[in-house]
């Protein structure tokens, strides 16, 4: 007998040893959802479940004791390796199966017998044509998904407080170091040293579930070296099972520049206009000196500062985006109120400066005047009362339109939302003065500034309150001074105001005239 023989022999009493202790297993194998061959020591099939019928289309009566049919010359190098021994798993193939060709995933497991030697081999095999097509589709959208982010301007990024997980182009644009750079180092790292205590506790915070902000403004420490200010937006998402930051990077560098310069222009309109105002209003010609520094030194810069910031809006909106455009329009809308500052200031500084015009006024007919000249919608949603008789009265009848417009103005201003205003206008005589008030049902004033409403440049902090200018009530003030009276007010914050005006009895002539 010769040594082939012999090892033969021998491989055939191993596998019959084997076949006698796993019927059981045999059992199992022919109801597996997944096809199993086994082979005995000379390649030959012996086991050829159901499932393997299935999958193939080969019947087990065609298959048993035959050299396996569909065997191509890799999988008789993987057999020979499991012969030899060694298990294999993963594998993949193309199985045919009449027109139709199907991915198969192939594992194939030495058997062995007593001492080690292999007798035979099992291979276990499944369709994963379906498993592969969706694989296929997956990749396809996350190809997709990632070339939408990389067409975007934002940066985008994941990380889970450790090294990125992913960052699109816009990012690494925006750091100047590449993909496999970012995905190697802390995220913090691209953070300006002085940030990345915020920022890490910040993060460590958010991957904790905890309450923090999810939008703020960071530098950036290039790859170069420069600094950059990004915006970042912030959220957690669950990515792999695990808790991971997903965040939006925009440069705002140039924004910050242009806001940090349009700070400094404030500030320094700002403290002109308190330095100005300071010191020539102790002075004893205050009116000329300050229209002059109104006419010159502020308006000037406030001008130029418009101008460019309409030419800004007119002429490269579309570039700016959506923040850019709203912060372009605070600037707009606080240069408009500081010409109606200014505007309102040099009345101010102008009353009495020609002079008293004293001629007859009929109050009641003033009033009617005024409130004509109010916006027809908020009158229609006002409830106006004037409790007459009013008397006729000698007096400067500028300065009186001047007190009782800005008066019916504030009630106007600052009525309450939601609820409809009520306005009454009347008078009464006391010891030699005539009494004018003006009474409404508005915001009302909190008692630590009722001493202080008729001071220049004084406004209200109430919360919800509308932009004012603080000159109107000290222009009321100044003007019933100079008709010899006096001005005061008593409020209760939410419940409305009333404004008093003193004037002397004695200018007051002519009869009364009901105009209620």
């Amino acid at each position: 007998m010769t040594f082939l023989q012999e090892k033969g022999q021998r491989r055939r009493k191993i596998f019959e040893g084997l076949k006698d202790q796993g019927g059981l297993w045999i059992h199992v194998f022919q109801r597996a959802p997944i096809g199993v061959i086994g082979l005995d020591g000379e390649g030959k099939v012996w086991l050829w479940n159901k499932r393997a019928e299935d999958i193939t289309g080969v019947k087990a009566e065609e298959a048993l004791g035959r050299i396996l049919p569909w065997a191509k010359e890799e999988l008789k190098e993987v057999l020979k390796e499991a012969f030899g021994g060694k298990a294999l798993h993963g594998l993949e193939f193309l199985q045919r199966k009449g027109e139709e060709e199907r991915w198969m995933r192939l594992s194939v497991s030495p058997l062995e017998g007593p001492g080690g030697a292999v007798g035979g081999v099992v291979l276990f095999f499944w369709d994963v044509t379906e498993e592969k097509a969706l694989s296929y589709a997956l990749k396809q959208i996350l190809d997709l998904l990632s070339s939408l982010a990389d067409s975007t301007r934002a940066g985008l990024f994941l990380h889970r407080g450790g090294p990125f997980l992913y960052v699109n182009k816009a990012f690494r644009e925006l750091t100047g170091f590449t993909f496999e750079e970012l995905t190697a180092m802390p995220s913090w790292e691209v953070v300006h040293p002085e940030d990345r205590p915020l920022v890490r506790e910040r993060a460590k915070k958010r991957l904790k579930g905890e309450e923090v902000p999810s939008c703020y403004e960071v530098r950036f420490l290039l790859k170069d070296g420069s600094v950059r200010w990004a915006e970042l937006a912030l959220a957690v998402v669950d990515y792999g099972g695990k808790p991971t930051i997903v965040g939006t990077a925009y440069d705002v560098t140039e924004l910050k520049r242009v806001q940090e310069e349009l700070y400094k222009a404030n500030e320094e309109l700002k403290r002109l206009v308190a330095t100005k105002t300071g010191e020539l209003l102790s002075v004893e010609r205050e009116r000329e000196v300050l229209l002059y520094s109104i006419s010159h030194d502020l308006r000037a810069p406030l001008r130029a500062i418009e101008g460019f910031s309409e030419l800004l809006w007119e002429g490269y909106r579309d570039v700016l985006d959506e923040k850019g455009q709203r912060f372009l329009q605070n600037v707009l809308q606080a240069s408009r109120r500081a010409a109606k500052m200014f505007e309102d200031l040099l009345k101010y500084v102008r009353l009495g400066k020609k002079g008293l015009q004293m001629s007859r006024v009929d109050l009641g007919i003033l009033f009617k005047e005024l409130l004509e000249g109010f916006d027809p919608s908020l009158l229609a949603q006002a409830k106006v009362l004037l409790k007459g008789p009013f008397p006729s009265l000698v007096s400067d009848e500028t300065l009186l339109r001047l007190v009782f417009s800005n008066l019916l103005d504030n009630a106007f201003k600052y009525r309450k939302e939601g609820v409809p205003l009520e306005v009454e206008i009347g008078s009464w005589e006391e010891e030699g003065s005539l009494v004018l008030y003006v009474r409404d049902n508005g915001r009302g004033i909190p008692r630590d500034c009722l001493e202080k409403v008729f001071d220049l440049f004084q406004r209200l902090t109430v919360q919800g309150s509308p932009e004012s200018t603080g000159v109107g009530l000290a222009i009321a003030k100044k003007a019933v001074e100079l008709l010899g009276g006096s001005i005061w007010v008593t409020s209760e914050l939410g419940q409305g105001s009333t404004f008093y005006v003193k004037l002397p009895l004695e200018v007051c002539i002519g009869s009364a005239v009901d105009r209620g």
